[in-house]
């Protein structure tokens, strides 16, 4: 089922994803934007749950569209868990399924959402708002070594931007 992102968190993808960043400084982006949205919704009184939910929504894309990336088309039982586990979510977002991908990710660290820590260094490490890791979107900048980083530019600029604006599945 299509859910498309709530407008704040589109043109936080647009404005790290279509602004002619580098790929690098194009994930960062992305990362701090999305962490600090999860960061502000789950703060809020009460939390907001939809603008929770999109950002897991925006996350399990990323994993669907990252696993190719990570390993080609090679079979790696952790990683295939983690990408079904996202795609069950994109199909019934609760928080179950989240659960569930939150567990194979866990088990396939560093790809996904899961415990590790996954903020990045850049944007204040370990605990800091917007840092990646308490949404755990930091694993699109840090699963891979940083020559890889158009590889993964590319795939989230594939998968995210349709969405954001609107269209696609």
């Amino acid at each position: 089922m299509f859910r498309p992102p709530t407008p704040e968190l589109a043109a936080d993808v647009l404005a790290a994803l279509d602004a002619g960043l580098a790929p690098r400084d194009a994930m960062v982006a992305l990362v701090h934007r999305v962490d600090l949205a999860y960061h502000a919704a789950r703060r809020s009184e009460p939390p907001d749950d939809a603008r929770v939910v999109a950002t897991w929504l925006l996350i399990a894309r990323a994993v669907v569209a990252l696993r190719p990336v990570v390993s080609g088309a090679e079979p790696h039982p952790r990683l295939d868990a983690t990408r079904d586990a996202a795609e069950r979510f994109l199909a019934d977002a609760t928080a179950e399924r989240w659960s569930e991908l939150f567990r194979a990710a866990t088990a396939s660290y560093p790809f996904g959402p899961g415990d590790g820590c996954l903020a990045l260094d850049e944007l204040g490490g370990h605990g800091a708002p917007g840092a990646g890791g308490a949404s755990g979107v930091g694993f699109v900048a840090c699963m891979l070594p940083r020559d890889r980083d158009e590889d993964v530019h590319a795939a989230l600029q594939a998968a995210l931007l349709p969405w954001a604006r609107g269209a696609g599945s």
